[in-house]
């Protein structure tokens, strides 16, 4: 049987399945150097043992509601008219 002496494949070394959880966590949720509290205890829940899939169900967050009106153009395809529009909205 062939046996390559090296690896073939670039990316990520491989893990010992011991150190797996360990690793999926550490990394897990939108931003895992600022995990949103649901994140939180998503992570802190699987790391104990007592998270069910229906408790890892959270809701959407709040966030704050931010909208402006827009005016239609009459006449889309005007490059100019657009380029009007675009910088009245980075004020």
């Amino acid at each position: 049987a062939f046996r390559a002496r090296t690896r073939l494949l670039s990316g990520p070394e491989p893990l010992a399945a011991a150190d797996t959880l360990d690793a999926v966590l550490g990394q897990a949720g939108a931003r895992p150097w600022d995990r949103s509290p649901d994140d939180a205890r998503v992570v802190s829940g699987v790391r104990a043992g007592s998270l069910r899939i229906r408790d890892a169900v959270g809701t959407w967050p709040q966030v704050a509601e931010n909208w402006r009106s827009v005016d239609v153009l009459e006449d889309p395809a005007s490059e100019e008219r657009i380029n009007d529009v675009l910088l009245s909205y980075q004020q």
